[in-house]
């Protein structure tokens, strides 16, 4: 990462605020309005032993979209 003395020097010269009370004054509906997805349940790949020419594709949709 570095040597961020230079950046928390800054910080303290132009008084700015945390990243909680950015969180908690600013975007305080961040949580309710857009909520974590729920946690994958299982992980790896599906396969078929009769059909090998098939493939499952999500095509190209993210989280909720398949």
């Amino acid at each position: 990462m570095g040597d961020t003395s230079e950046y928390k020097a800054l910080r303290q010269r132009l008084n700015c605020s945390s990243f909680k009370w950015f969180l908690d004054n600013v975007a305080y509906e961040m949580a309710e309005k857009y909520p974590l997805p729920p946690a994958n349940l299982v992980w790896g790949e599906m396969r078929n032993d009769q059909h090998h020419d098939i493939c499952a594709d999500t095509l190209g949709n993210g989280f909720g979209g398949t």
